[in-house]
């Protein structure tokens, strides 16, 4: 098996974060995620590294084009999706939805299928799958997910594991009667705290664990060196590998917010080193309820250039309402930057927060049957 079920929700979930999370830094380069000649926002793909995908006009099952997920060897052990993310309609809450689509498998060598997705509040993810195998001809596949009242957004798509291909048509959701038969399956997704801020903790070959989560692998390296740190052995980095100045790569960790953190103000400081970067920044954000969130991505004050170990200071408001607090570092374009000793505080006399409050950015689901221009 290339990917086992619960790895694959889970990565499945890292890329719901990240999307969700990082929805301004997203948007600025979303042509280093998704196939920007064919398969055209607001579908994303996910590990380009091993898969391509786009649209194709030579097998739809209706219309003139379906969209596709193929590997990129025959040996891949890895895992490729298409996604679309929306914000729930309020008439959904407390409502069964049914997500429908045409799958066509080719040589699939492990597994590929349907999901749709939400994570609530409480660190747990709400979700619902079908895989299929081997070959199969067009056929209509269905899941069904009950909307607890506490989510924002919905995450839904196709996905392949391992070697082979796969063809997607005809995408449909809407509320259901509950009286259909649903499979919710649930998985925690969220740490209690923030861990392995200094990453000291030992890894197989140096390698970044969960539960750091990394961004766009296929441009930019990251793991951890023992050479040079601020304190202690270890510390973070991030390298690029290509001379593109308009992507980026991200060191990223996520968290329900603790109940002790309501109402304060938190404040996260780290320290950073760079390495001919055209511009390089911490980052940390709090999201709410009601899908709206304050960040600080260091607009004013990104780090350019060579820099030697340097304290850099975050803070935001922690309102009552607030659901997830995620913290990383990122570099765009080229060079290397590395990463020690995060920290996290609550501050007790509050100063002037260095974040800025935004709305929710994600609108419907767009171009299901992949006939868009």
């Amino acid at each position: 098996m290339a990917y086992k079920s619960k790895e694959r929700v889970l990565y499945s979930l890292t890329q719901f974060y990240i999307t969700v999370m990082l929805p301004t830094i997203f948007l600025l380069v979303a042509s280093s995620i998704c196939i920007a000649d064919s398969l055209q926002m607001p579908w994303q793909q996910y590990n380009l590294e091993e898969y391509e995908a786009g649209i194709t006009s030579l097998d739809a099952f209706s219309g003139n084009s379906c969209a596709y997920i193929k590997s990129k060897a025959p040996e891949t052990r890895q895992h490729g999706e298409i996604i679309q993310i929306f914000n729930i309609p309020a008439n959904w809450l407390g409502q069964r939805i049914k997500l429908t689509a045409y799958l066509k498998a080719i040589n699939v060598e492990d597994a590929a299928g349907l999901y749709v997705m939400t994570n609530n509040n409480m660190g747990k993810a709400n979700y619902d799958d079908v895989e299929i195998k081997k070959n199969r001809k067009w056929t209509q596949y269905s899941v069904f997910l009950d909307i607890q009242r506490n989510v924002i957004a919905i995450k839904f798509g196709a996905w392949l594991s391992g070697a082979g291909e796969i063809l997607v048509d005809n995408f449909s959701i809407e509320a259901t009667d509950k009286s259909v038969e649903g499979k919710n399956k649930y998985i925690e997704t969220s740490n209690k705290y923030f861990t392995n801020l200094d990453f000291e903790n030992e890894s197989e070959n140096n390698s970044l664990q969960i539960p750091w989560d990394q961004v766009n692998m296929e441009k930019y390296e990251t793991g951890m060196i023992s050479s040079d740190s601020y304190s202690g052995d270890n510390s973070a980095y991030i390298k690029s590998k290509h001379t593109d100045n308009s992507t980026f790569g991200c060191i990223l960790q996520e968290i329900a917010v603790p109940r002790e953190w309501l109402g304060k103000q938190i404040q996260l400081t780290g320290y950073l080193k760079s390495i001919n970067v055209k511009a390089a920044f911490f980052y940390f954000k709090v999201r709410y309820k009601n899908g709206d969130y304050s960040q600080d991505e260091m607009l004013d004050r990104r780090v350019k250039g060579n820099t030697d170990w340097t304290q850099y200071a975050l803070t935001l408001d922690v309102p009552y309402d607030s659901v997830l607090v995620l913290i990383g570092a990122c570099l765009m374009g080229e060079g290397e930057i590395r990463i020690d000793d995060f920290h996290l505080q609550v501050i007790d006399n509050k100063i002037e927060t260095t974040g800025e409050y935004h709305k929710r950015i994600y609108g419907s689901p767009q171009n299901l049957d992949f006939e868009g221009e």
